[in-house]
């Protein structure tokens, strides 16, 4: 019974071993994402507000998009749940486990706000969607 359980520990071990390893290894072959947007982003398409209060860049799994965008505060929810739904309609033809990466930027002068946001395929680099938002804030 002993030597069960530590071939089963060993076999447990061994196995999530491999499987950090096949995650570290498949990360590797993809650029880092601030050399990416310094290096490929064509900044016709998407360059960030200089005067930013928020920006994100990521290198990150299409299913975990929603995720991401949870973290980002800006205190308007309705504003990032609509955020989040475009997002996630403008992924929705890449496989849910393909890296994308993810470059949002937003600007709030007080009584406006202003976001724009980009998503590149990782693989092809290639863009999969640029947009922009901004409304006045009630008072």
């Amino acid at each position: 019974m002993f030597i069960f359980r530590k071939i089963v520990l060993g076999a447990i071990f061994l196995l999530t071993l491999f499987t950090l390893g096949q995650s570290a290894l498949a990360n590797q072959n993809y650029e880092d994402v601030n050399q990416f947007y310094k290096n490929t982003v064509d900044k016709k398409e998407y360059e960030e507000y200089s005067d930013s209060k928020t920006k994100v860049r990521e290198l990150v799994i299409v299913r975990k998009l929603p995720d991401l965008i949870d973290t980002i505060s800006w205190g308007d929810e309705k504003g990032k749940q609509r955020l989040k739904e475009e997002v996630v309609s403008d992924a929705k033809d890449i496989n849910s486990e393909g890296l994308v990466y993810f470059f949002f930027s937003l600007k709030d002068t007080g009584n406006k706000v202003s976001y724009k946001y980009a998503l590149f395929n990782a693989d092809t680099k290639k863009p999969i969607s640029t947009a922009e938002s901004d409304w006045v804030k009630q008072k």
